[in-house]
């Protein structure tokens, strides 16, 4: 992808190129393995804890809870980081438009 805007000279279309690309190729990857490990790791502190009981709901259970809150958090995650970078592309594209117009 090349960006090659003539109201811009060549820097400003490079660094809009590589702003473009930052938020147009988030995925939320990353953002949603962090929250996996930090789901893993509070709900290991909860299990140590005695807050969440292994005897009570049994290992099925417990197993079966884990992967429901660490579901529900990496996705809310990566949905969330998604739409962030949509909102800045968004920005972006209104900066981008301001500034060429008002040349």
């Amino acid at each position: 992808m090349s960006v090659k805007l003539d109201s811009l000279d060549e820097s400003e279309n490079k660094i809009l190129e590589e702003k473009i690309k930052k938020y147009y190729g988030v995925c939320g990857c990353g953002e949603g393995k962090t929250a996996g490990v930090v789901t893993l790791i509070i709900f290991l502190a909860l299990l140590c804890s005695g807050l969440i009981s292994i005897k009570v709901l049994g290992i099925a259970k417990t197993i079966g809870l884990y992967f429901l809150i660490a579901f529900i958090n990496m996705f809310f995650s990566k949905v969330y980081t998604i739409l962030n970078a949509r909102k800045r592309l968004n920005k972006l594209v209104q900066e981008v438009q301001f500034k060429t117009i008002n040349l």
